[in-house]
């Protein structure tokens, strides 16, 4: 990837299966920030931990708050 960002498969403990990443994908074109009950299910639907999808969803936000020109880190608007 350019300017050396790291894909989000490499800051997983092991690499996703395109099942996963697809299922994760759909559920983040869904919700952005999901509650933590949906989360728990996500990861019980994925075969994932709950901290391994936490994670992929705070790295996914970054990515798409950098993409839409945002401060990848803040919740709110600069």
């Amino acid at each position: 990837m350019a300017g050396g960002q790291q894909p989000i498969l490499d800051s997983m403990p092991h690499r996703l299966t395109e099942e996963q990443q697809e299922y994760l994908e759909r559920q983040f074109q869904k919700t952005k920030n999901p509650h933590p009950s949906e989360m728990m299910l996500i990861a019980a639907e994925t075969g994932l931990s709950e901290e391994e999808v936490k994670g992929w969803f705070a790295h996914r936000m970054a990515m798409w708050r950098r993409d839409q020109g945002l401060n990848p880190v803040s919740s709110r608007i600069c």
